[in-house]
């Protein structure tokens, strides 16, 4: 072998043990190094900017409370005491006043809060009642936790264990809206504490006429769920012959609530419309409105919708795979009929979701 030939080789042997160190990672060059320097580098910045990101909003998050908690507490004035209490693994507030024997504890509407009573209890404070108004879980200044139930017997049992925990015995109780069916079932459930129930246009009582909420949601229209602050004064006045001359900062605080938590207080409102009925096969919410299924939830494609399909889309699925919905959001609607069955299930339930959601992302910007 000769010199160059020899060299030749040693280059040879020396570029393959590089490149198999490489691939092994147990080599990089210097450029390499710093490349690497360079991502990590980037990485831990990127992580520092979101840290300090999310510092400032947390920061903005309690400022805001501490606002809304100053406002909510100039309403009510010198007459009552806000509170808080642990029940039921959660924080229940409320506020309370009155020295006298007899208590009337009160219970607001949907997506309202326990300072909307303020004048009817300041009433009831004059007429020597002790007065006890609580937010219901999942409103006012308690957390929203959308993996929580909200159900009307599992709100009756954390308003339940709040009385206990109070030492609560022989009240009276007023509810309106959502507050008067929990009232209701709380009654039903546990008569032993109740001396008296007042009910104040009770939710999901169903009377002969067509009301005009039926007629909007038979449509797929809910009022609760407004897009802007603008909107909050078209709710009130859906809701109330006459709306409450509410103080402007307070008005301000219930519009930003009702935007906010949009989507929170839609999902709670098909909770409590479904109750707890599921689907026998999956076990999911079955969302169900009048006649309709509500799509819903990240899993509307169990309830026969498409993945694209907006949480306020209704219909209902036929045999045979067939489907009919319509998304008020995007304005399309989509009728699917077959002529029997499909021997393969899976199949059948495949092909409905994905003529949903090509059907459904035409709305989609």
């Amino acid at each position: 072998m000769t010199t160059s030939e020899w060299i030749r080789a040693v280059i040879i042997v020396i570029l393959a043990i590089v490149l198999i160190l490489k691939q092994k990672g147990l080599f990089t060059s210097m450029k390499e190094k710093k490349k690497d320097q360079d991502k990590k580098a980037v990485k831990a910045r990127t992580a520092e900017l979101r840290k300090e990101k999310r510092a400032r909003q947390i920061q903005k998050i309690q400022e805001k409370q501490q606002q809304n908690a100053q406002i909510l507490k100039t309403s009510l004035g010198g007459d009552f005491a806000q509170k808080s209490v642990e029940v039921t693994g959660m924080t229940l507030h409320y506020f309370e006043g009155g020295q006298g024997t007899s208590t009337v504890l009160l219970l607001h509407g949907f997506a309202s809060a326990k300072e909307d009573w303020t004048r009817f209890a300041k009433c009831l404070l004059h007429e020597g009642y002790r007065v006890v108004a609580v937010d219901l879980p999942g409103f006012g200044q308690n957390k929203k936790d959308p993996d929580v139930s909200y159900d009307v017997p599992t709100q009756a049992k954390r308003i339940r264990a709040f009385t206990e925990k109070l030492g609560l015995k022989g009240f009276h109780v007023v509810g309106s809206s959502i507050g008067g069916t929990i009232a209701g079932a709380y009654t039903y459930g546990f008569s032993q504490d109740v001396l008296t129930l007042t009910l104040i246009e009770p939710f999901c009582v169903r009377v002969p006429q067509t009301s005009e909420l039926d007629e909007l949601e038979s449509q797929g229209r809910n009022p609760i769920g407004i897009a802007t602050p603008e909107a909050y004064d078209n709710l009130l006045g859906f809701l109330f012959a006459q709306p409450p001359a509410l103080p402007d900062s307070v008005k301000r605080l219930r519009a930003e609530d009702a935007v906010r938590n949009r989507d929170f207080y839609l999902k709670m409102w098909r909770e409590v419309r479904s109750g707890d009925l599921r689907d026998p096969v999956f076990g999911h919410q079955a969302n169900r409105a009048l006649g309709l299924i509500i799509a819903g939830d990240s899993r509307r494609n169990y309830r026969g919708f498409g993945h694209t399909n907006s949480a306020t889309a209704f219909g209902h699925g036929g045999a045979g795979g067939q489907i009919a919905w319509a998304d008020p959001e995007t304005g399309i609607s989509l009728g699917y009929c077959t002529n029997g069955h499909d021997r393969n299930n899976l199949r059948q339930a495949r092909r409905g979701i994905g003529i949903s959601s090509r059907a459904a992302a035409c709305g989609i910007d």
